[in-house]
């Protein structure tokens, strides 16, 4: 395959070409005193200044900030898209019963930069169990090019992902499960991808998946038993997964279920796509955190230690396509900057950032790995993924795309597809279409 070449410019050079675009555009900008993001009489603002320097955490305990909303003067930080880096890059709330009725179709009224709108929400359908969690998706009423994420848990928990063409913004809880659990309005954060600040430089965080393994002799024998050949490309594939975590995130995280279901809304909402027609049906199982997390192979290897206690074998009695690891740590020695591995059935998610690093450990950046390792289990492959330059030097990234170059730069949820963005070589869909009955098969 012949290589495509294109010039390369620094992060920090490229946002500074954009913010000087920026001074000729009309560009909506919250004034100090404005939130970006409320629901109108069940929001309470507890914190909107920049930093927590001057707020008492006493009650709240450590807080799940990203990095690169950190304000910082250092010389390796770059701006943000911002026009004023002096305004608050987020700010702090909490919820009170945000969706009382969990209807299968939900309006929810909102303010977004001083504006109100309803959301059109409609019930996802990949949940198997009444557990508390239900995700919703829909769109803005009024802004036509919109996508609305949201998954509502018991104790006030929301998480929201607003996808807009040339901005996301964010909602999320940000306590850990000690203090989450003691009080009944858990804090969230708010913030937009405009104000993320990333280092300068080409510090990029990797996947480490070269190659698609083939699965194992036993797995091949149960495939071989089904009949998967008259299913066509375009029926819908119900899979399987048994998402497992370790004591590190389960503690790290509010909850981690709550977490998890939202980044699964995610991804279902790209693998359910009309090119795609794949439901990923996730079964949270943390009963082999401890033993996850004293594994001696975890730190360097996550796979062998997930292979130790989730085997094919184990996967097929408990009537689960493939496995996926929400992992506490990173992984430590030369492959300290992978974020994702994926193997045969098998897939490993790193949940923390990195310091100074695009990965920020944001619910973004965790879905983007997420949706990319689960990718690599239906045979997608860096190779197919598409980028194009949307502004002079800035470029977009489809979701298989090797790196994490963080979510300003210009990655997406999105596989690639002459339907979205691709083309007919470009099209991690038609792999994954081909290879989705293999992996509904599994079991």
């Amino acid at each position: 395959m012949k290589m495509k070449w294109k010039m390369i410019i620094s992060p920090k050079t490229a946002l500074l070409v954009l913010l000087f675009a920026a001074m000729v555009m009309v560009v909506p900008v919250s004034a100090t005193d404005t939130l970006l993001f409320s629901i109108p009489g069940k929001t309470t603002v507890v914190f909107p200044n920049d930093g927590i320097s001057t707020m008492s955490t006493t009650d709240y305990g450590p807080l799940n900030i990203p990095q690169g909303l950190l304000a910082s003067s250092s010389s390796d930080k770059m701006v943000s898209l911002s026009d004023d880096a002096s305004e608050p890059r987020y700010a702090l709330v909490t919820f009170n019963d945000p969706i009382p009725i969990r209807s299968n179709v939900v309006t929810l009224p909102i303010i977004l930069y001083e504006t109100a709108y309803n959301v059109t929400l409609e019930k996802m359908n990949f949940d198997v169990v009444d557990d508390g969690i239900d995700s919703y998706r829909g769109t803005i009423s009024g802004l036509d090019d919109s996508t609305v994420i949201v998954t509502v848990g018991d104790g006030n928990s929301l998480h929201v992902s607003i996808k807009l063409p040339d901005e996301s913004i964010s909602v999320y809880p940000i306590q850990n499960r000690q203090y989450a659990s003691q009080t009944s309005n858990p804090l969230h954060i708010v913030y937009s991808s405009n104000n993320l600040i990333y280092p300068d430089g080409n510090v990029v965080a990797l996947c480490g998946t070269e190659s698609i393994d083939s699965v194992s002799n036993t797995v091949e024998s149960l495939i071989s038993s089904k009949s998967i050949a008259e299913r066509g490309e375009y029926d819908w594939a119900y899979v399987t997964v048994r998402v497992v975590t370790d004591s590190q995130f389960y503690s790290d995280s509010g909850n981690w279920q709550n977490d998890a279901a939202h980044y699964f809304a995610n991804a279902n909402e790209q693998f359910q796509r009309d090119d795609i027609k794949v439901i990923l049906i996730p079964k949270y199982d943390h009963s082999r955190m401890y033993d996850l997390n004293s594994h001696p192979s975890r730190p360097e290897h996550p796979l062998e230690a997930l292979k130790a206690y989730y085997s094919s074998e184990v996967l097929h009695s408990l009537g689960d396509d493939f496995c996926v690891y929400l992992g506490g740590y990173g992984i430590t020695g030369s492959n300290s900057n992978y974020i994702g591995v994926a193997q045969g059935r098998y897939c490993w998610v790193r949940m923390p950032g990195i310091p100074l690093n695009f990965y920020d450990g944001s619910e973004f950046s965790r879905s983007y790995t997420l949706i990319h390792e689960i990718g690599h289990i239906f045979d997608a492959v860096h190779e197919r993924a598409y980028d194009w330059e949307y502004f002079p030097f800035l470029y977009k990234f489809t979701v298989m795309k090797s790196s994490y170059q963080g979510e300003p730069l210009g990655q997406l949820h999105e596989f690639s597809s002459p339907a979205y963005h691709g083309t007919v070589w470009y099209d991690n869909a038609k792999v994954i279409r081909a290879a989705k009955h293999k992996v509904s098969a599994y079991t």
